[in-house]
């Protein structure tokens, strides 16, 4: 039985990041987010939105957004400012372009790449020590869930991200995203009941870590997995999570649209 995350009871915005992978090229980047752009123009609830494109147009999309409602974020970083990394990306190269957040350790990287908990540790706390707002990724495979250890899993992925890390400064803010690697693919959402679930090892990990304020204050946990316009507000009620990642749905400008406004026409509450 799922219970109530304990807790003093606050208002938070809601966050809608979008993770546009490696899709679009420059011209259908360039087109999606002027339509974002215009459309939310005149848009007042209060959501914080972020885009993550491609690296290679990060330049563009942030003459594009200058003055809009949309933040922008990147997709990745290295753990070290400078150095002979051939093809690496730098946290204060992102920031040059006024990127504001940084994914961290995606299922996707950690499956293709072979990037470890280690290296999610080093990228995290470079994020945080130089002023980016890390995404950190955590979550269990079919496998793990089906042989009942997805809680193990992910409290240790949280605490190994975050081992180095100290958000006790008002500036310094951790979003944990959980996406079940077992329902990105083939867009299987996890059932609600089961996100929650997971939520509440989240957040037990992390105030195994800090504070409970410093947990209710700079760490916000937010749902991946499959996240689409019509489901979305299963996921973002504001108890378990304040926000989402969403990866297909946020290629189309309609789709995303309609998860903004979804999620921010609720008052979101995080006990």
């Amino acid at each position: 039985m799922i219970q109530k995350i304990k807790g003093k009871k606050s208002s938070v915005s809601p966050l809608v990041i979008a993770n546009w992978k490696m899709n679009l090229l420059y011209q259908s980047t360039e087109e999606l987010i002027i339509e974002l752009r215009e459309k939310l123009k005149n848009f007042h609830h209060k959501c914080h939105i972020v885009v993550c494109p491609s690296s290679v147009y990060l330049d563009r999309a942030r003459q594009l957004l200058i003055a809009s409602k949309i933040e922008l974020g990147a997709q990745d970083a290295f753990w070290e400012l400078t150095g002979n990394y051939t093809s690496q990306i730098s946290v204060n190269m992102l920031k040059e372009f006024f990127c504001r957040y940084v994914i961290i350790g995606h299922s996707e990287r950690r499956l293709y790449t072979g990037e470890n908990d280690e290296i999610v540790d080093r990228k995290t706390v470079t994020a945080v020590r130089n002023g980016l707002i890390p995404i950190v990724c955590v979550g269990e495979t079919q496998e793990q869930r089906r042989e009942g250890v997805q809680a193990m899993v992910i409290a240790d992925q949280v605490k190994k991200a975050l081992r180095y890390v100290n958000p006790l400064f008002p500036h310094e803010r951790i979003i944990i995203a959980y996406e079940p690697v077992w329902s990105i693919y083939p867009g299987q959402p996890c059932h609600p009941a089961q996100a929650r679930e997971v939520a509440l090892i989240v957040r037990q990990a992390l105030i195994d870590s800090y504070p409970e304020s410093v947990v209710d204050n700079n760490i916000k946990i937010v749902y991946g997995g499959s996240v689409n316009e019509t489901n979305v507000n299963d996921y973002a009620d504001g108890s378990f999570f304040q926000g989402v990642l969403v990866g297909n749905a946020s290629l189309q400008a309609d789709k995303l649209i309609k998860i903004i406004k979804n999620i921010s026409h609720k008052k979101i509450e995080r006990r």
